[in-house]
């Protein structure tokens, strides 16, 4: 029996990404459909390479490069870490202008990553939505950790509940972005790499978690 595959590691741990050695496939007919969001109508903000955080440049500096594969893989890689970047110094607290510098700090790697996850090319969607999936997860799970532990569990149970409305929306894109990544493996069962696996297994065990 085959050993289960270990889940990929949470956008916190994860290193940048090397470009895969294959050519790259050829697009698909339909790009991976955008959340409906209320960012979704507006422009979509950009990451500067030369103004990212010192420990992201390196990252992307080939997001300008003619290789397609090169190219996404630096887009991930950047979007990841300056994420990560910006959200370490936020001192978060449960409430909705803690939510809103959270969604300040991580737009223009969302946008990124969902540049990458339009691009038609299904190896890199499920890199680019796997990564979106599981930056929502993540933010969210911090966010709920804001709540504090006292002084009465009655008092807890209030300002959680408090707190999800709030948070739902990334939950429930996490979970839209696992489902893109479920359905692009079915169609394309020809992708094995390594990386993809991980992927697949991940984004189908939190799928199944919920």
């Amino acid at each position: 029996m085959k050993a289960p595959e270990a889940p990929a590691k949470p956008a916190s741990e994860q290193q940048p990404i090397p470009p895969t050695d294959k050519p790259a496939p050829a697009p698909v007919d339909q790009p991976a459909p955008r959340s409906n969001d209320t960012q979704s109508s507006l422009p979509a903000p950009t990451i500067d390479v030369a103004s990212a955080p010192p420990a992201c440049r390196s990252a992307g500096k080939l997001v300008g490069s003619r290789d397609r594969n090169a190219a996404a893989a630096a887009k991930v890689s950047l979007a990841i870490c300056v994420a990560n970047a910006n959200l370490a110094p936020l001192a978060l607290v449960d409430a909705e202008a803690s939510v809103r510098d959270v969604d300040g700090a991580t737009a223009a790697s969302f946008a990124m990553l969902d540049d990458v996850a339009r691009s038609g090319d299904p190896h890199w969607q499920i890199i680019a939505l796997h990564a979106e999936g599981d930056l929502y997860a993540t933010i969210a799970q911090r966010m709920m950790a804001t709540v504090p532990a006292g002084p009465s569990p009655e008092l807890h149970a209030t300002r959680v509940s408090l707190l999800q409305p709030l948070v739902q929306p990334w939950l429930d894109k996490a979970r839209a972005a696992f489902g893109e990544v479920d359905r692009i493996a079915r169609s394309h069962p020809e992708l094995r790499q390594p990386a993809i696996a991980d992927a697949v297994s991940d984004s189908r065990r939190r799928l199944a978690a919920r």
